[in-house]
């Protein structure tokens, strides 16, 4: 499941995307065919605040928009399984199966005021499986950092793209393999802050490791 963007804010669209797969004993994956699936999302009180009672994913993929009207903390139930018939019908999911999981929408973040006249710090930076070129951003304080992304549709088995997250910053950008994005902030805080790739980007039974070494540094000089 990806969740886009990774922090839900009240009043803001939410894009969900569901992806079912099975895995065998030697961690090859087959995608599953014709899953029929409802999901229904639910607040804390337990009143549904959606409810998609009969969905059909004919390559087994399922997105949907939903915008949580308040924060909180959300539950999204999920049942799937597979049609009788299916071309893959012999691969597990045969029954109905049950997916639950809670999801935390914030109220949505001030947006920073950005000083008349503020130094604009344009980079260009491109993205790969797994790597940020280049990793290391150096910009100064009250600089208003313009970052221009690139992703390379370089892997036809990583489904969606790869995440840019920079702590403390509050930034986290969602980025789709063979697409360019902008993505801007202003650099009020000095130091040295941590940038890691957000979405989980390895393809089922790849190495795991690669997406978390996915990482860089934002510096600040003061």
């Amino acid at each position: 499941m990806a969740q886009m963007p990774k922090v839900a804010e009240a009043g803001k669209p939410i894009q969900f995307v569901f992806n079912l797969l099975s895995t065998n004993t030697t961690g090859n994956s087959t995608w599953l065919w014709h899953s029929d699936m409802s999901v229904t999302i639910t607040d804390s009180k337990g009143q549904a605040v959606l409810a998609l009672p009969n969905l059909h994913g004919h390559g087994s993929m399922l997105q949907f928009v939903n915008v949580f009207p308040t924060a909180g903390i959300y539950n999204v139930d999920i049942l799937y399984g597979q049609q009788n018939g299916s071309p893959n019908f012999f691969l597990t999911p045969k029954t109905i199966h049950q997916a639950n999981f809670d999801v935390t929408v914030v109220t949505p973040q001030p947006a920073t005021t950005v000083p008349r006249g503020a130094p604009i710090k344009e980079i260009p930076i491109n993205v790969q499986s797994f790597a940020y070129t280049p990793n290391v951003i150096n910009v100064n304080k009250g600089d208003l950092v313009r970052l221009v992304f690139t992703a390379a549709q370089d892997d036809a088995n990583l489904y969606n793209g790869h995440g840019f997250g920079i702590e403390k910053y509050n930034v986290n950008a969602f980025l789709t393999k063979g697409s360019t994005q902008t993505v801007e902030f202003l650099a009020d805080k000095p130091g040295t802050f941590t940038i890691r790739c957000t979405s989980f980007c390895v393809e089922p039974g790849g190495d795991a490791i690669h997406h978390f070494q996915m990482t860089g540094q934002l510096i600040v000089h003061g």
